[in-house]
């Protein structure tokens, strides 16, 4: 349910499932109707504590937010509110004893209220591409085009002699002033042609900003791929997690390689997602596998 800023959520756990030797804990929990709240609980045996009590432990992303919990455990309830203001901030914590525990009839349960919720703004990806200087241009009729299918798009040798060694040999070896393009469509050429240019590029989901690093990258044009490597980096989140997992592990970029598999670690049901079984074995393999070695080495 959704009141303006405020979203409901309730969790339980069995008691019995909360051994001596394992925490157990809820996955993260996506808050439906919030544009970027998740949340996990985990709850400790006493015997893994030195307090000698059982503990129960909320960690956050998103907000900040107020969280008003409701704790109950058979006649037991308690009540009370905490503000997180850092993503994956942990504040939240009950304690209670093990009589308690053994008397809790099974189940413990957890209704949350998240309030005062502020969204983080909406990213505007068109305005991080910033331009090259205008030292970089040359100010020339143009003398070249890109070849996209049927539809033409001019620029100056000179510009991309300077920006790409790839271009400037398809121009001095193919037909004079043409170079014909293939696999990319005529919007993600002419993206990267218009950073160049410093054009107005107006806002580019992460799916074409992908789109124009496999452009970028395939014709050495580093100065706009090493802005879109950035930006993509800064942009791994569920809804992207498979296009840039699989292009990661095609181009063999490790730090993206490592940022999948960081966001993999702390998102483990993308395994249930049909999206993840329609990935090569080798990036499957290749995700788990960067997850596990970066866990290990902590």
């Amino acid at each position: 349910m959704n009141f303006a800023n405020s979203f409901y959520d309730s969790v339980t756990f069995e008691t019995c499932k909360v051994d001596v030797d394992n925490y157990i804990y809820k996955d993260w929990r996506p808050i439906h109707g919030s544009q970027d709240l998740e949340y996990k609980i985990r709850m400790y045996h006493c015997k893994q504590l030195t307090t000698g009590k059982c503990m129960a432990y909320l960690q956050l992303n998103g907000g900040p937010v107020v969280v008003d919990v409701t704790f109950l455990l058979g006649a037991i309830k308690k009540c009370s509110s905490f503000l997180f203001t850092t993503s994956g901030e942990t504040v939240m914590y009950f304690d209670f004893s093990p009589k308690d525990y053994r008397t809790g009839k099974g189940i413990i349960s957890f209704d949350l209220k998240f309030k005062d919720y502020k969204p983080a703004p909406v990213v505007n990806i068109g305005s991080l591409l910033k331009s090259l200087t205008l030292d970089e241009l040359l100010v020339t009729e143009t003398d070249a085009q890109f070849v996209v299918g049927e539809k033409k798009i001019d620029f100056h040798r000179g510009i991309l002699y300077n920006v790409s060694p790839v271009l400037k040999t398809c121009l001095e070896q193919g037909t004079p002033g043409i170079i014909e393009i293939e696999n990319f469509d005529y919007e993600t050429v002419k993206m990267v042609v218009d950073y160049c240019y410093q054009r107005k590029i107006g806002d580019k989901s992460e799916k074409e900003i992908l789109d124009g690093l496999r452009f970028a990258k395939k014709y050495a044009i580093f100065p706009v791929a090493k802005v879109l490597e950035t930006i993509i980096l800064a942009h791994v989140k569920e809804s992207t997690f498979f296009d840039i997992a699989k292009y990661a592990w095609e181009a063999e970029h490790d730090e993206m390689k490592d940022a999948c598999a960081k966001y993999y670690r702390n998102h483990l049901r993308l395994t249930l997602k049909d999206e993840f079984l329609e990935l090569d074995d080798s990036v499957q393999l290749g995700i788990i596998a960067t997850a596990h070695a970066i866990k290990t080495t902590k």
